[in-house]
């Protein structure tokens, strides 16, 4: 009886949910219930969902701000998600053009703008233009703008003082997160993408914008999601518990206003996760917990680089093992009292003692770099077999978060077929030999040179790719 009623429930929520559509193609007016149907915003697709519905939304841009409080329960999930993941767009800038040079000035160039931006965006450069107060100031200070309210127009100089035709522009006009839930429960974000979205008032978090902002959230996911340049990536606020935030980017997010923004954040963590996640050129912090730690949380998997202030961190736990870092590579400051099994540029915490054992330290094998690891340059971390981290660790463990595998190749033009191919130094010579001796899920490095091709039918789920981002032609 037991076993029946467990299946008549499952059935009963099967019934009771429902899929709504949204697509560029839509009219609001719709029903929204199928792809000839649906909603054209995204807001109006989010404002119909009951727990344990869900939103597909069909590739476009979309020009809005989402805001929904109590949704959904925790029982069932609702899920808010991309019909083909990275796809789906949300903006909160426009494109800016028809700069013309201001006589007079050496690299101000203005154009008429009718809405007072927030923030002023070089898209091509991952740039968040400084705000200045005047024309003068705009032509003394490269990357920066002035808006002139009372004549309506914009004023800029470009990062590197050329015409803004050289790069791709956009304006912020809203102060408004993409989207912004409160008090979610086991609500599901997955393959969205934000930006654009910037505040132009100092203050703490309630004038905070995010990409995806999540207040209060309780076993809610973001899943593979992406946010850049924002005044802030993707954060879940203070309260809550039992979130997960994976395999998401964030990159170039950073505000002014912003002091606690950065790529993806967590404000006052209790048994949440974010894993498998990457994060670059935030202005300030990468991927973070930040405030005092209600419960246990963990940052897993992930890698952080080029982050202004730290590349990941973990604020405000007191209990060594409730907060902890695993496996993750940090090119930066890694600030995480507890950290396992990681690779980090710098040591954030100061400590009587090295870095736990297990993890490494960059700078110590920058030399031999190119030995350890299979792709450094293009942050591939994991270990060649002949790297001297094999085995270094306790009970003759691996250190770093990759231990070796035998799933990784290489060919170099000094190389040899009799060697067995696993690194630098064992490198095969010729792609039919490499070809011969592949199998799933292995990947070929290929060093710079010049080499003849080979045959390669039935070879699938192979990756093969050019090493140190210098030229190879086969």
């Amino acid at each position: 009886m037991f076993i029946v009623a467990a299946m008549l429930f499952v059935c009963n929520y099967e019934l009771r949910a429902t899929e709504y559509f949204v697509s560029k193609m839509g009219k609001n007016g719709n029903s929204g219930l199928n792809d000839a149907n649906s909603f054209s915003t995204i807001q109006r697709g989010v404002d119909a969902l009951k727990p344990g519905d869900v939103l597909t939304i069909s590739p476009g841009e979309y020009f809005e701000t989402v805001y929904r409080s109590n949704l959904g329960a925790k029982e069932r999930k609702t899920i808010i998600r991309a019909e083909i993941p990275g796809t789906v767009l949300l903006r909160g800038d426009i494109p800016v053009g028809g700069f013309k040079k201001i006589e007079g000035f050496r690299f101000v160039y203005g154009t008429s703008f009718d809405k007072t931006p927030s923030a002023i965006l070089e898209v091509d450069t991952l740039r968040l233009l400084e705000k200045q107060l005047s024309k003068n100031a705009v032509d003394l200070s490269p990357g920066s703008f002035f808006y002139d309210v009372k004549h309506k127009i914009l004023y800029v100089s470009t990062s590197d003082m050329r015409a803004p035709t050289n790069h791709f522009m956009t304006a912020s006009v809203t102060s408004k997160s993409g989207i912004h839930l409160v008090n979610p429960v086991g609500v599901v974000l997955q393959g969205l993408a934000a930006t654009g979205f910037h505040n132009n008032k100092a203050g703490w978090s309630k004038y905070y914008v995010w990409g995806f902002r999540l207040d209060t959230p309780v076993d809610c996911v973001v899943r593979d999601c992406r946010a850049y340049l924002n005044s802030g990536g993707i954060a879940l606020c203070d309260g809550g518990k039992g979130n997960l935030v994976e395999k998401c980017v964030g990159y170039g997010n950073h505000s002014e206003y912003q002091s606690e923004g950065g790529n993806i954040l967590r404000f006052g963590g209790n048994e949440d996760v974010i894993k498998d996640c990457l994060s670059f050129r935030a202005k300030r912090k990468g991927i973070s917990f930040y405030g005092k730690g209600r419960g246990p949380v963990l940052l897993e998997n992930n890698i952080s680089w080029g982050n202004g202030l730290i590349d990941f961190r973990i604020k405000g736990h007191g209990s060594i093992g409730s907060a902890v870092a695993r496996n993750c590579v940090a090119l930066g400051d890694g600030m995480v009292h507890d950290i396992k099994n990681c690779l980090v540029g710098r040591d954030g915490y100061i400590r009587n003692t090295p870095l736990p054992i297990g993890n490494v330290r960059i700078a110590r094998y920058a030399q031999t770099r190119l030995r350890e690891y299979a792709d450094p340059d293009n942050l591939d971390f994991r270990l060649q077999s002949t790297s001297q981290l094999r085995g270094a660790g306790l009970n003759g463990a691996d250190l770093g978060p990759y231990p070796y595998k035998n799933n990784i190749f290489f060919i170099r033009q000094k190389g040899d077929d009799k060697r067995d191919g696993t690194s630098l130094r064992l490198a095969w010579r010729t792609l039919k030999h490499a070809f011969a001796n592949l199998k799933k899920g292995d990947t070929l490095y290929m060093e710079p040179g010049i080499y003849d091709g080979g045959a390669c039918d039935g070879l699938a789920n192979v990756v093969i790719k050019g090493r140190r981002r210098e030229p190879v032609v086969i």
